[in-house]
C-alpha cells in the first residue's frame, strides 16, 4: 500500500517539476494563434484568417523546435530562398521540425525559417504561415513522451512554397513572433500543469481514505500525511505565483503600445 501512494506522491511530483517544459496543448494554440494574427498580421491576413481561426474552420500550430535545435533556435537548420511560383513571389522551404504539436489537426504550421544571416544570429528568421497540404510537406514519426503516445510529430519540408502575402511579421524579425507565443504561452502551460498536478493530489487524498487496512484509513498514518501536506503546499504555493505572474502580464500588456511592424521583446 505504501508502495502505492509513494508511487502516485512521485508522478504528482513529475506533474509540478516537468510537465511545463513537457506540455503544449491544442487549447493553448487556439488561443494563442489568432492573438499573434491580431499583434503581427496585415489587415489582409487578419481579414483572410482571423474569423476562421475563431470560428475553428483554420488551425495553426507551431513549427520552431529541430531535431538538433531546441533553445538554441537561433542555429536553425531551416531554410527559406527567394523564389517565384506561377508569377506569384515567395519562399521555398527546406528542412524539418519537431514537436510540432497539434498537426494532425491544424491546417497550417507557423513555421519559423532562416532566409538570412549568421548562425545564431536573431535577424534572418522569417516566420512562414505554411499549409499542411503544400507540395513537398510531409508528417512523419509522431514522437512519444513518458511513454505515451502524443500529437507532436516530426515533419519535414522539401522545397514547400509559400507566398509572400503569407509570411507573419516582418521577414527578418520572425524570431520576436516566436518569441510572443512561447513568453505568452508559458502562463498558460503553467497553469494547465498544476491542474493536473491537483487532480492528482485530490485522487491521492480521496484513496488515502477510502483504503483502510487493518480497519484504519491511511490517511490517518503521520507517514502518509506528511509527504502529501508537503505536495499541496507547492501546488498552493505555485498557483499563487501564477496569479500573481498572469497580473503582471495583463499591466505590462496594458502599458505596452505595439506597433507595426515591430514589437518592443
Amino acid at each position: 500500500v505504501m508502495m502505492v501512494v509513494m508511487i502516485m506522491m512521485m508522478l504528482i511530483m513529475m506533474m509540478l517539476t516537468m510537465m511545463p517544459m513537457m506540455m503544449m496543448t491544442i487549447m493553448v494554440m487556439l488561443m494563442m494563434t489568432p492573438m499573434m494574427l491580431r499583434d503581427f498580421g496585415t489587415a489582409d491576413q487578419q481579414s483572410r484568417w482571423m474569423e476562421p481561426l475563431l470560428q475553428g474552420e483554420l488551425g495553426w500550430c507551431f513549427g520552431l523546435t529541430e531535431a538538433a535545435h531546441g533553445s538554441d533556435a537561433t542555429w536553425m537548420e531551416t531554410r527559406a530562398e527567394r523564389t517565384t511560383r506561377d508569377g506569384v513571389a515567395g519562399w521555398s522551404i527546406t528542412g524539418e521540425k519537431m514537436w510540432t504539436t497539434g498537426l494532425h489537426k491544424a491546417s497550417h504550421v507557423l513555421l519559423f525559417a532562416r532566409h538570412a544571416g549568421e548562425d545564431g544570429s536573431p535577424k534572418g528568421i522569417g516566420c512562414y504561415v505554411t499549409s499542411t497540404t503544400a507540395a513537398g510537406f510531409e508528417i512523419g514519426e509522431y514522437l512519444w513522451t513518458f511513454n505515451m503516445p502524443t500529437d507532436h510529430p516530426h515533419c519535414t519540408l522539401k522545397g514547400v512554397f509559400v507566398p509572400d502575402s503569407d509570411v507573419l511579421g516582418d521577414v527578418d524579425q520572425g524570431l520576436r513572433v516566436a518569441m510572443h507565443f512561447v513568453h505568452e504561452s508559458r502562463i498558460r502551460q503553467a497553469a494547465s500543469s498544476l491542474g493536473a498536478a491537483q487532480y492528482c493530489l485530490n485522487e491521492t487524498f480521496a484513496y488515502t481514505k477510502e483504503r483502510a487496512p487493518f480497519d484504519k484509513p491511511l490517511s490517518t498514518n503521520q507517514g502518509i500525511q506528511f509527504p502529501l501536506v508537503e505536495l499541496q503546499t507547492e501546488a498552493e504555493m505555485l498557483r499563487l505565483l501564477i496569479y500573481k505572474t498572469a497580473a503582471q502580464m495583463d499591466q505590462m500588456l496594458s502599458l505596452i503600445h505595439i506597433s507595426e511592424p515591430t514589437r518592443p521583446y
